[in-house]
């Protein structure tokens, strides 16, 4: 057991970072919203019309349903 949290803090500890990085870029590449030239798109992409949907500009309100500003985009 003494050996196993000694493997596992040293692990933790070392600051390698590479699955995690792995993994954010395979979620990176599945995502078409995403046109980094790094993420080796095709030439011309473009991205989805559906890109950022949340439209413009966005309306905050408060608990009672008040508006109380907008967020430009």
């Amino acid at each position: 057991m003494k050996y196993l949290t000694v493997v596992l803090v040293s692990i933790a500890l070392s600051g390698c970072a590479a699955p995690l990085q792995m993994l954010a870029n395979s979620y990176n590449h599945a995502d078409p919203c995403q046109a980094r030239a790094e993420l080796n798109r095709p030439a011309g992409y473009e991205r989805p019309n559906w890109c950022g949907a949340g439209g413009s500009p966005a309306t905050i309100y408060d608990v009672n349903g008040r508006v109380t500003g907008f967020i430009k985009r």
